[in-house]
């Protein structure tokens, strides 16, 4: 790709990036600088100050304005990722999620962005991957990237970016992020944050999947009493797509994305294959048992406040949380394995399931 054009250098110029604050870290920076120097170099700097108007970013002579429905803090620090490229400006930034148990009294807030650079001749420039051009002739190195931010009550700091952002789930790539820069700078509650969110998101797709079998499931709000005095209630999202295919076989895929194969199945005919089933399908719909959770005998609890990430790999993640047992105090031991992909973690080990 060839060279960006820049904005033209002048005798006052200064290389930074960045938006208010950058420029008035430099302007500290240079006044402290100077004290060290003398008096009469100060005297020269300011002399040059007001002569010039005060010293200014060159290719953002006006501060932009935040059109975007986020805080200003994090719209500041969403500026500061902006190069420090003539016409350069921030085209997108949206929230996306908090997440918390990561740090303490505090959420990792993550908002995807994306940043268009001006190009002379939009129509000769070679695109790769993600990369495009927009009709306002600006060059994009992918859909959006990712911002997270520490939000501490209200009082934003940068954590990381990520990108750009092609595929995948929000919070597989900011725990990547994290763990990246954590090992990187040898950060350790930065590691320990992104195996806590990498292991929280595996556990919500292994309770949503189970929603069914530990009373949890989103339903519609649609119940149907049956002929024995058996309540059922609609479950959320399913819905028969072919006549030659179960509804709930739609819940066994969930399972084996979630679980080995043979555990998933065996979870089908403990709950699913049998006359007294705890599912129903019914005018293309899927039905739960309102009192599936009784009928199930899931009499286990798990405090998330609790996780702790005890072992982590390219290839396995084990952490534990405090819970209980039949009413009794347990400590639930959670055992991912797999190739590092995010497709391919398994649960080998999710309460009383093992494989």
């Amino acid at each position: 790709m060839k060279e960006r054009r820049i904005a033209p250098r002048t005798p006052f110029t200064t290389e930074f990036r960045g938006g208010t604050r950058a420029v008035q870290e430099r302007l500290c920076n240079l006044f402290t600088g100077v004290k060290r120097r003398g008096t009469p170099l100060v005297a020269l700097t300011l002399a040059l100050a007001l002569l010039a108007g005060g010293l200014v970013a060159c290719t953002s002579s006006v501060q932009a304005a935040n059109t975007f429905d986020v805080p200003d803090p994090v719209f500041e620090l969403a500026q500061d990722l902006v190069p420090d490229i003539s016409g350069a400006k921030l085209t997108h930034l949206a929230w996306i999620g908090s997440y918390s148990g990561l740090f303490e009294n505090a959420t990792v807030d993550a908002f995807s962005y994306d940043v268009g650079v001006p190009e002379e001749d939009p129509d000769s420039v070679p695109l790769v991957g993600g990369q495009y051009v927009d009709e306002d002739g600006l060059f994009h190195e992918g859909p959006h990237s990712l911002l997270a931010v520490l939000n501490r009550e209200g009082n934003f700091t940068f954590l990381a970016d990520a990108g750009p952002w092609i595929d995948g789930p929000a919070p597989l790539l900011l725990s990547d992020a994290l763990r990246t820069i954590g090992e990187s700078r040898e950060d350790e509650a930065l590691t320990a944050a992104g195996e806590t969110l990498f292991a929280q998101y595996h556990l919500d797709l292994a309770d949503e999947a189970l929603g069914w079998l530990t009373g949890a499931a989103s339903c519609t709000g649609d119940t149907y009493t049956d002929g024995a005095g058996v309540v059922w209630l609609q479950l959320a999202g399913y819905e028969k797509w072919h006549p030659d295919l179960r509804v709930d076989d739609q819940v066994l895929s969930q399972l084996y994305f979630i679980f080995p194969r043979e555990l998933a199945v065996r979870i089908m005919q403990q709950y699913v294959y049998i006359p007294d089933g705890l599912l129903l399908e019914r005018d293309g719909r899927l039905w739960m048992r309102q009192d599936a959770i009784q009928r199930s005998f899931w009499p286990y609890t798990a405090d998330r406040d609790t996780l702790a990430v005890v072992e982590f790999t390219s290839t396995r993640c084990v952490f534990t949380m405090e819970g209980t047992d039949h009413d009794e105090p347990a400590t639930w031991v959670f055992t991912l394995d797999g190739k590092g992909r995010a497709t391919s973690w398994l649960f080998t080990q999710y309460y009383t399931l093992s494989s």
